[in-house]
C-alpha cells in the first residue's frame, strides 16, 4: 500500500493490520505524521493534488485539466 501521502499510507497500513480508523489517526498524530485536521489526507484530495502537479511537471499538462479520481480512506469525507 503506497500513496503519495504519508498520513493515508500510515492509516491504511494500520487498518490492514486490523486497527480502527480513529486509533490509526490518533497514532499518526502522536508520531507527527497527521495534521490536526487530516481531512484532505483522508479524503484523497492531497494525493490527487500531488498527482496533478507531477503530471504538470512531467508532461507540461495544465494541472487544472488533469482528472484524478480521489477515494477517501474511510469511505466518507469527514474531518477527524
Amino acid at each position: 500500500r503506497a500513496c503519495p501521502n504519508g498520513t493515508a499510507t500510515f492509516v491504511l497500513d494500520r487498518l490492514a493490520d486490523g486497527g480502527t480508523l480513529d486509533d490509526a489517526i490518533r497514532a499518526a498524530r502522536l508520531r507527527g505524521i497527521a495534521e490536526a485536521d487530516p481531512s484532505a489526507d483522508l479524503s484523497g484530495e492531497d494525493a490527487a493534488t500531488k498527482v496533478r502537479l507531477l503530471a504538470a511537471l512531467a508532461w507540461g499538462w495544465d494541472p487544472s485539466e488533469v482528472r484524478v479520481r480521489a477515494e477517501p480512506v474511510d469511505g466518507a469525507t469527514a474531518g477527524r
